[in-house]
């Protein structure tokens, strides 16, 4: 169910079913947007608590699960190199795990990924590299989704 309040504010809830009978799973979100920023805030029935900000390239997000008492943090940033159409993605969460992805247009509708993560208190270093043919080519649009 989606309700529009006003041109920048809209409410968004949402439940999963296990069967016809038994509730699973409610989120219910409030999302703001502004010209140039993106603020949301969501509430969910396990304890979900997640507060999200967006403007343009820099992300940050705080989710808190009051069952649990988990805690993450994270900030991330988007940069578009234009002159080379190639995007650069780094994020950073606070358990210390850094996230960097690259993606480069060789040519027209062919584009390659290099991705990594670095998580050092788990020791788990991860590595990935991936072609995609048909991509369209990166627009400023596309970096504010």
């Amino acid at each position: 169910m989606k309700a529009v309040i006003t041109d920048k504010l809209t409410v968004k809830a949402q439940t999963q079913l296990i069967d016809e009978s038994r509730l699973f799973d409610t989120l219910v979100s409030f999302e703001y947007m502004a010209l140039n920023y993106k603020a949301q805030f969501q509430l969910g029935s396990k304890g979900l608590t997640a507060a999200t900000y967006i403007q343009v390239s820099l992300a940050t997000d705080f989710v808190y699960n009051c069952f649990s008492r988990d805690v993450k943090a994270s900030v991330g940033r988007d940069c578009e190199i234009s002159r080379f159409w190639s995007r650069v993605q780094g994020k950073i969460d606070s358990n210390g795990v850094a996230y960097a992805c690259l993606e480069k247009q060789l040519k027209m509708g062919l584009e390659c990924v290099l991705s990594a993560s670095l998580d050092h208190k788990n020791k788990d270093y991860r590595l990935g590299l991936g072609l995609a043919y048909g991509s369209p080519p990166l627009s400023s649009d596309d970096l504010q989704r």
